[in-house]
């Protein structure tokens, strides 16, 4: 009961179920100290996880023993992800995803099988006698016993496909194979792109979680198809802060500018079928759509709608049946069985778990296609990367690449498309410090600054791009001596409480943070601790817990795509009436209504780790003469990575060298750091605080005393060190000593 007070617990529950069991994961491992986690080593920096493990779980009157193998074919060698913000040209990760994504048999049940994710706690399906059931880790205190929460997923309706009878094959021509070679005992590979779209990326909290969950989706559509003999392998993926193609109600002519999209964007990497996840509604309530019997062409595209992102398994049904339809698989008749199920994965209306089983006419259609020679790229296992001129990656032993020779015709005329390198005379590829070819002068603005603690770059006028982005180092003084610059930005508390409550708000009254923030509620708290349990401030950390804020609008003001739910309360404190609004910690997004990190919280301290931290442990180094008054020699400012930048008319390492041609150092920002800190807590800057009328006339009282007392001393000190009258001066002398 202890855990399901937990708030984020209760979100939990409310999203994705009312049947559930609190159950406690037992890993059946020699590592017994790991509990749940199956990391097993790190290698060259990079995490492993155990190749196979077993868990034990009593639940529903079950005792399932689960036997968990990794997936070790979910990436291919050669996987790549391009991240699209909204303004900017794609970010390239190549590295390889953390892979703890496992697939299990159940024992004692052959017909039993399981998917999880096991990167934090063990998150996954297990379908099982026709029924569905999720794991998820729940949030508490009980972290030794590894809490769960599984529940019991009904289908309350079967999901639509628009593929109809009469959608005909646009497969091209394909080399054969052997039309009489027993294709079902090969083993086969599908190489997938996936692509996830604006709508759906909004509705997740962190670009993180939408990549954990798309993945987690493969990894299940995967483990349908393993009784095909048939992998699938994520060869390539996108994500879209803001769509790439035009997406409309009409889910056949989004597929179609998919598929245009997708034979420009993709035909240089080898992909078999790409495919796009959407959180868009569609007309008719479509879920999903596919070309039929396309795989290896450029028609091999298909696309599913997202319904719930905290049911993923279900949108996986949809992707594996619209693969299916790639492959060459039609949907089902009344004739098709697979093992007595009525609905199997190619049922016109997809279910959601009764089987997950393909149908005698579902492989019978495979396998011919794959006899009629389409689909002779499934034969080809994922290789390692090589550098490839064209695929538009910058790779090792190239100047630049710009994909195909249309695209640098667009994109970038600078590079030649068949070498990779740069065209003749041509100093530089693309960037914001190349036009047409020949570097920008060194005095170029590339980048403008963001805010006071962030610093503009100049271009050098040695490479097409902008110098490292740099911003003022942690711990320098911003917003007036309200804030410290932290990470390239002022965080100020008023200005975050106006953020959510309208630019009418402030932040609440040190009454609100002090009495709340200890507590270790939803709404007062110092965040998470490292067992995802809500922790209690101590009293020196309130200002680093819970925002607290007062007036502003009645609700909150900031847009987001998860419900927002807050509290307000009324204290009476210090003879006065105070009222205090917070915002209800999130399962999703653990930042949810907490004081930002690096915010003041004191004088020369930060907010870090939820713990009120004095700037000096958490700077390391020092900056070219660096000491009380002459970082920089006065002439610049220290930056994130201690180093200076100068003003305009100067130079060197330590801006000490007077530049005699007033040009910008290397970088220079051009800007005098003048700010000063203020001794005070940042509360007490709310000018709208005010003393009682006692206490200012206690202070005013006070304050007479202590001054006529001054005056009387400093006169009986002049008169005794001077008793005779001062002599007269000529006022020649006097002039004298005016000048």
């Amino acid at each position: 009961r202890m855990l399901l007070q937990n708030q984020l617990n209760q979100d939990l529950i409310r999203n994705l179920g009312t049947r559930y069991e609190i159950v406690h994961p037992i890993q059946i491992s020699q590592y017994w100290s790991k509990g749940v986690s199956t990391r097993d080593s790190s290698v060259d920096g990079r995490i492993t996880h155990l190749q196979k493990t077993s868990f034990v779980i009593d639940t529903f009157g079950y005792k399932l023993h689960l036997d968990l193998e990794l997936n070790t074919n979910l990436f291919a060698p050669t996987f790549v992800q391009l991240i699209y913000s909204e303004e900017e040209l794609p970010i390239a990760i190549k590295e390889l995803p953390e892979n703890c994504f496992y697939q299990a048999t159940i024992r004692n049940y052959p017909d039993g099988t399981a998917a999880f994710y096991t990167c934090s706690g063990v998150r996954g399906i297990i379908l099982l006698d026709g029924k569905m059931f999720f794991l998820q880790p729940l949030h508490g205190n009980l972290s030794e016993t590894h809490p769960h929460l599984l529940y019991h997923v009904a289908q309350d309706e079967l999901l639509k496909c628009d593929n109809t009878e009469i959608v005909e094959s646009l497969a091209e021509n394909m080399l054969h194979v052997q039309p009489n070679e027993d294709v079902a005992l090969r083993e086969k590979f599908v190489e997938v792109a996936l692509v996830l779209d604006q709508s759906l990326i909004e509705k997740y909290s962190s670009i993180q979680e939408a990549i954990t969950t798309s993945i987690e989706m493969i990894n299940y559509a995967d483990m349908i198809f393993k009784p095909l003999n048939t992998s699938l392998s994520l060869v390539y993926g996108e994500l879209w802060a803001k769509n790439r193609i035009e997406i409309t109600n009409n889910i056949s002519s989004t597929l179609k500018n998919f598929k245009e999209y997708a034979a420009q964007r993709m035909s240089r990497f080898s992909i078999d079928t790409a495919h796009l996840l959407s959180g868009s509604d569609f007309n008719d309530e479509q879920n999903g759509i596919a070309f039929l019997d396309s795989v290896c062409t450029a028609n091999g595209v298909s696309l599913t709608k997202v319904n719930n992102i905290f049911l993923p398994y279900i949108s996986a049904n949809i992707l594996a049946h619209l693969i299916g339809h790639n492959l060459g698989m039609k949907h089902d008749h009344k004739h098709c069985n697979c093992s007595g199920h009525s609905n199997c994965i190619m049922a016109n209306n997809v279910p959601h778990y009764e089987s997950i089983l393909f149908s005698d006419c579902s492989i019978r259609d495979y396998f011919q296609t794959l006899n009629k020679g389409f689909g002779a790229c499934l034969f080809n296992m994922p290789t390692l990367r090589k550098a490839v001129c064209g695929n538009g990656i910058v790779e090792e032993s190239e100047e630049c690449d710009c994909g195909t020779m249309e695209e640098c015709m667009k994109l970038d005329p600078c590079c030649d498309p068949a070498t990779c390198k740069l065209i003749m005379h041509a100093e530089c590829s693309v960037g914001p410090c190349c036009k047409n070819c020949k570097l920008l002068s060194p005095d170029h603005l590339c980048r403008s600054s963001r805010g006071e603690c962030d610093i503009p770059e100049f271009c050098d006028g040695k490479i097409g791009q902008c110098p490292e982005d740099l911003f003022k180092r942690n711990g320098a003084v911003c917003s007036s001596g309200l804030g410290y610059c932290f990470e390239g930005l002022c965080p100020v508390l008023r200005n975050q409480c106006q953020d959510i409550w309208g630019g009418d708000s402030k932040f609440a009254s040190r009454s609100c943070f002090e009495r709340l923030n200890i507590l270790g509620t939803p709404n007062g708290n110092c965040g998470f601790d490292d067992k995802s349990e809500i922790q209690k401030c101590a009293i020196e950390n309130v200002y680093c817990g819970a925002l607290q804020c007062s007036e502003g609008e009645k609700a909150p003001v900031s847009s987001e795509t998860l419900p927002i739910n807050f509290v307000v309360y009324k204290m009476n404190a210090d003879g006065a009436i105070h009222e205090c609004k917070a915002l209800t910690l999130s399962l999703f997004d653990k930042k949810h209504g907490i004081i930002k990190e690096g915010t003041k919280c004191g004088y020369k301290k930060l907010c870090l780790n939820h713990t009120c931290t004095k700037i000096r442990d958490i700077v390391h180094g020092k900056c070219p003469h660096e000491d009380i008054q002459n970082t920089c020699s006065s002439h610049g400012v220290c930056t994130n990575k201690n180093t200076c930048v100068c003003e305009e008319g100067w130079k060197g390492d330590d801006c000490g060298i007077v530049d005699e041609e007033w040009k910008l150092g290397k970088g220079s920002a051009g800007y005098h750091d003048s700010s000063e800190d203020s001794n005070i807590n940042p509360h007490l800057g709310n000018t709208e605080l005010k003393l009682s009328p006692k206490l200012a006339f206690t202070v005013l009282v006070s304050s007479v005393i202590v001054g006529l007392t001054l005056v009387i001393i400093v006169l009986l000190f002049l008169f005794y060190r001077n008793p005779e009258p001062p002599k007269k001066v000529k006022k020649s002398e006097r002039g004298k000593r005016g000048h």
